[in-house]
Protein backbone atom coordinates (compact mmCIF):
# COMPACT_ATOMS: atom_id res chain seq x y z
CA UNK A 1 0.00 0.00 0.00
CA UNK A 2 2.23 2.42 1.21
CA UNK A 3 5.01 1.90 -1.89
CA UNK A 4 2.00 2.55 -4.78
CA UNK A 5 1.01 5.36 -2.91
CA UNK A 6 4.28 6.66 -2.70
CA UNK A 7 4.64 5.76 -6.29
CA UNK A 8 1.56 7.51 -7.32
CA UNK A 9 2.97 10.74 -5.66
CA UNK A 10 5.44 10.31 -7.25
CA UNK A 11 3.53 9.90 -10.75
CA UNK A 12 1.54 13.02 -9.99
CA UNK A 13 4.97 15.04 -9.01
CA UNK A 14 6.30 13.98 -12.23
CA UNK A 15 2.74 14.84 -14.29
CA UNK A 16 2.78 18.26 -12.37
CA UNK A 17 6.59 19.07 -13.51
CA UNK A 18 6.14 17.70 -16.79
CA UNK A 19 2.97 19.71 -17.29
CA UNK A 20 4.57 23.15 -15.84
CA UNK A 21 7.85 22.50 -18.58
CA UNK A 22 5.08 22.02 -21.22
CA UNK A 23 3.85 25.94 -20.18
CA UNK A 24 7.51 27.08 -19.76
CA UNK A 25 7.81 25.78 -22.85
CA UNK A 26 4.76 27.55 -24.92
CA UNK A 27 6.39 30.90 -23.05
CA UNK A 28 9.71 30.18 -24.97
CA UNK A 29 8.07 29.21 -28.05
CA UNK A 30 5.79 32.17 -28.11
CA UNK A 31 8.80 34.57 -26.73
CA UNK A 32 10.98 32.89 -29.40
CA UNK A 33 8.66 33.63 -32.44
CA UNK A 34 8.37 37.73 -30.78
CA UNK A 35 11.62 37.96 -31.12
CA UNK A 36 12.11 36.22 -34.96
CA UNK A 37 9.18 39.01 -35.88
CA UNK A 38 11.75 41.85 -33.72
CA UNK A 39 14.46 40.38 -35.41
CA UNK A 40 12.46 40.37 -39.09
CA UNK A 41 11.87 44.04 -38.46
CA UNK A 42 14.78 45.01 -37.71
CA UNK A 43 16.78 43.73 -40.40
CA UNK A 44 13.64 45.21 -42.61
CA UNK A 45 15.26 48.51 -41.03
CA UNK A 46 18.08 47.89 -41.26
CA UNK A 47 18.10 47.31 -45.29
CA UNK A 48 15.91 50.46 -46.10
CA UNK A 49 18.68 52.56 -43.45
CA UNK A 50 21.10 50.65 -45.69
CA UNK A 51 19.19 51.73 -49.20
CA UNK A 52 19.06 55.49 -47.66
CA UNK A 53 22.32 55.45 -46.60
CA UNK A 54 23.23 54.32 -50.44
CA UNK A 55 21.24 57.49 -51.26
CA UNK A 56 22.38 59.86 -49.13
CA UNK A 57 25.98 58.92 -50.63
CA UNK A 58 25.00 59.58 -53.88
CA UNK A 59 23.17 62.70 -52.93
CA UNK A 60 26.68 63.72 -51.12
CA UNK A 61 28.18 62.80 -54.39
CA UNK A 62 26.20 65.22 -56.36
CA UNK A 63 26.58 67.60 -54.02
CA UNK A 64 30.30 67.69 -54.18
CA UNK A 65 30.54 67.58 -57.70
CA UNK A 66 27.69 70.52 -58.10
CA UNK A 67 30.01 72.64 -55.15
CA UNK A 68 32.85 71.97 -57.45
CA UNK A 69 31.69 73.43 -60.48
CA UNK A 70 30.05 76.66 -58.29
CA UNK A 71 33.40 77.51 -57.31
CA UNK A 72 34.84 77.32 -60.62
CA UNK A 73 32.34 79.22 -61.89
CA UNK A 74 32.94 81.78 -58.92
CA UNK A 75 36.74 81.84 -59.32
CA UNK A 76 36.20 82.29 -63.10
CA UNK A 77 33.48 85.38 -62.26
CA UNK A 78 35.82 86.85 -59.81
CA UNK A 79 38.64 86.85 -62.03
CA UNK A 80 36.76 88.44 -64.67
CA UNK A 81 35.33 90.83 -62.18
CA UNK A 82 38.41 91.67 -60.96
CA UNK A 83 40.52 91.95 -64.66
CA UNK A 84 37.37 94.38 -65.48
CA UNK A 85 37.74 96.22 -62.21
CA UNK A 86 41.09 96.99 -62.45
CA UNK A 87 40.97 97.77 -66.59
CA UNK A 88 38.35 100.53 -65.78
CA UNK A 89 40.18 101.97 -62.73
CA UNK A 90 43.77 102.19 -65.00
CA UNK A 91 41.51 103.79 -67.58
CA UNK A 92 41.10 106.58 -65.46
CA UNK A 93 42.97 109.39 -65.98
CA UNK A 94 43.21 110.55 -62.10
CA UNK A 95 44.46 108.61 -59.03
CA UNK A 96 41.89 106.00 -57.78
CA UNK A 97 42.63 103.29 -54.11
CA UNK A 98 41.08 100.86 -53.06
CA UNK A 99 41.43 100.31 -49.68
CA UNK A 100 40.40 97.17 -46.94
CA UNK A 101 38.80 97.85 -43.68
CA UNK A 102 42.04 99.06 -42.00
CA UNK A 103 42.63 101.53 -44.79
CA UNK A 104 45.37 99.38 -45.75
CA UNK A 105 45.83 99.07 -49.75
CA UNK A 106 44.40 95.97 -52.19
CA UNK A 107 44.37 98.08 -55.32
CA UNK A 108 45.83 101.29 -57.18
CA UNK A 109 45.39 102.24 -60.54
CA UNK A 110 48.22 103.17 -62.78
CA UNK A 111 47.93 107.30 -62.44
CA UNK A 112 48.43 106.78 -58.95
CA UNK A 113 51.56 104.21 -59.24
CA UNK A 114 52.72 107.12 -61.91
CA UNK A 115 52.13 109.70 -59.33
CA UNK A 116 54.52 107.47 -56.53
CA UNK A 117 57.06 106.99 -58.88
CA UNK A 118 57.49 110.32 -58.77
CA UNK A 119 58.49 109.96 -55.40
CA UNK A 120 60.07 106.97 -55.26
CA UNK A 121 61.51 105.43 -58.75
CA UNK A 122 60.86 102.17 -60.16
CA UNK A 123 57.90 101.69 -57.40
CA UNK A 124 54.91 98.69 -58.43
CA UNK A 125 51.61 97.82 -57.43
CA UNK A 126 52.92 94.72 -55.34
CA UNK A 127 55.23 97.83 -53.48
CA UNK A 128 52.02 99.45 -52.21
CA UNK A 129 49.67 96.20 -51.37
CA UNK A 130 49.17 96.15 -47.59
CA UNK A 131 50.18 99.90 -47.23
CA UNK A 132 48.53 102.88 -45.65
CA UNK A 133 48.68 106.22 -46.85
CA UNK A 134 50.72 106.97 -44.35
CA UNK A 135 53.19 104.82 -45.32
CA UNK A 136 53.86 106.19 -49.12
CA UNK A 137 52.85 110.15 -49.02
CA UNK A 138 53.96 112.59 -47.06
CA UNK A 139 51.73 114.24 -44.22
CA UNK A 140 50.36 117.34 -46.71
CA UNK A 141 49.73 114.88 -49.25
CA UNK A 142 47.67 112.31 -46.48
CA UNK A 143 45.72 115.57 -44.92
CA UNK A 144 44.80 116.32 -48.20
CA UNK A 145 43.67 112.93 -49.01
CA UNK A 146 41.49 112.39 -46.10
Amino acid sequence: GLAVLLLLGACVGLLLYLRQQDALNAERAHLNEELAMANEELVSGNEELFSMNEELVSMNDALASAKAQLEELAARDAARAKDFFERAFNALPSTMGVYDADLRFVFLNSSGIEGLRALYPGFSLADIIGKRDEDLYPEAIVKYIR
